[in-house]
């Protein structure tokens, strides 16, 4: 009897396996979840935990300082980027996004918010695109990032013409009425080791990513991340000054130049993200991020792509405690 009954329990799963009406894979780009989906995600949590295991081995002995450096991009699909974001409870933001490409080309974002409302941005803004950056360095616009120590402490400075007010169409013409001088100095320090991705992130929303895809063979798991790709996010602080002109400078006077300035010396914490390998435009479909600090002091990330091929949603996301403990959003 007990042959029996194990025959028939075996017979009803494989009847309620194969006869069950099939769900569409594709809802559109997306992956819809499979009937095996609860069975993949259990199965990938596990190699994505052996994976994170055998990686976080690896950066405790190696620590790769070349990373926070300029890298060589062997193609014109090839990018590097920095961003570093920082905001406090006034209302003062910082936005700075510096991506590389081959042949001098970059994209640049800067966007400085003061906590009356103020916001500039760079002239040409929202066209983002410089050909003329330094090579093998984040310098452009009169923007440079500059590495001090690896994993530690960055210097940002500034000195340049921006637009007082937001654009939010394309034009080739610039009001010089709307430009003002502004230059700042900051120093980003750190306060949290690299959190490296994917392995880094919560394996839960990792495995899930993965079951929600099709696994055609055993490359599934790398799905996760390609070759010649990597990145990190590190919880830090900007701290410096901001000089910016409110009149005219008289050289023929005998007025001292800085105090025509009026000077904002801000406290900004926030985080550093730095990726690298193929630009987001050859291979991401979709792609959505959120950064912000808390009135405790918390900071946190949340985000989520879908890429061409691959991943069609991945969520991701970490969180920075007021007592310096970094978590993952599961």
């Amino acid at each position: 009897m007990y042959i029996l009954g194990c025959f028939g329990i075996l017979i009803a799963t494989i009847i309620l396996i194969f006869m069950q009406k099939k769900v569409p894979k594709i809802f559109g780009h997306y992956s819809n979840p499979e009937w095996n989906f609860f069975l993949k995600r259990w199965y990938a949590e596990r190699i994505v935990r052996k994976i994170k295991k055998d990686q976080d081995v690896l950066l405790k002995y190696e620590k790769n300082y070349d990373n926070e450096y300029p890298k060589l991009l062997p193609s014109s699909k090839s990018s590097e980027s920095q961003f570093i974001y920082g905001c406090d409870m006034n209302g003062n933001y910082l936005l700075l996004k510096f991506t590389r490409f081959q042949h001098r080309i970059a994209e640049l974002w800067l966007v400085l918010r003061l906590e009356d409302g103020t916001t500039f941005t760079l002239p040409e803004h929202p066209d983002t695109r410089v050909c003329n950056a330094t090579p093998n360095k984040f310098e452009a616009h009169g923007l440079t990032l500059e590495n001090l120590v690896p994993y530690s402490k960055w210097r940002i400075r500034f000195s340049g013409l921006l637009r007082r007010g937001v654009r939010r169409e394309f034009s080739e013409l610039i009001n010089e009425n709307e430009l003002e001088f502004v230059r700042f100095n900051f120093f980003w320090n750190a306060c949290s080791v690299p959190q490296h991705w994917p392995f880094d992130w919560s394996p839960k929303l990792m495995a899930t990513a993965l079951a929600l895809e099709p696994w055609r063979d055993g490359n599934w798991k790398f799905m996760l991340n390609k070759a010649d790709s990597g990145g990190y996010d590190q919880f830090g602080a900007l701290k410096g000054r901001i000089f910016i002109q409110k009149n005219k400078i008289d050289f023929s006077s005998n007025q001292n130049p800085d105090e025509n300035f009026t000077v904002l010396e801000l406290n900004l914490p926030g985080i550093r993200q730095r990726r690298w390998g193929p630009s987001k435009t050859s291979h991401l479909h979709r792609t959505a991020s959120f950064v912000g600090v808390l009135q405790d002091g918390t900071v946190f990330e949340l985000g989520a792509f879908s890429s061409k091929t691959g991943l069609t949603h991945c969520q991701f996301g970490n969180f920075r405690t007021p007592y310096g403990k970094v978590f993952s959003l599961t």
